[in-house]
């Protein structure tokens, strides 16, 4: 049996983007700009900032999506903690404060 692997890999994840569209929805449109390029489109966030293979891991005995699996589990706890925060209009504290502070690092490099 053939696996099947991610292939489109987001390096800002979708429900990130989805907080940039109107409804903060991942099926609404965002602005994109190309920095480089001096373009700017709507586009929606399963559509822009993904790169093909971009956390791939070719190796032998490594499954080759296991960092997109993990950022993906990550993914929906802080999900979760940046929509209570938006929700309640406060930061979190304890285990989801360090939820937080752990997506903010990730995110910025």
């Amino acid at each position: 049996m053939k696996l099947k692997f991610a292939r489109k890999q987001h390096y800002i994840p979708e429900f990130y983007l989805a907080g940039f569209t109107p409804s903060r929805n991942k099926d609404d449109f965002l602005w994109v700009f190309d920095h480089k390029e001096g373009k700017k489109w709507k586009g929606k966030p399963n559509e822009v900032a993904h790169q093909r293979d971009f956390y791939r891991i070719d190796a032998t005995g490594v499954y080759p999506d296991i960092i997109e699996k993990a950022f993906g589990e990550f993914e929906g706890s802080a999900a979760s903690v940046l929509k209570k925060i938006n929700e309640s209009k406060s930061l979190p504290t304890g285990d989801e404060f360090t939820l937080l502070a752990n997506f903010v690092a990730l995110i910025a490099v």
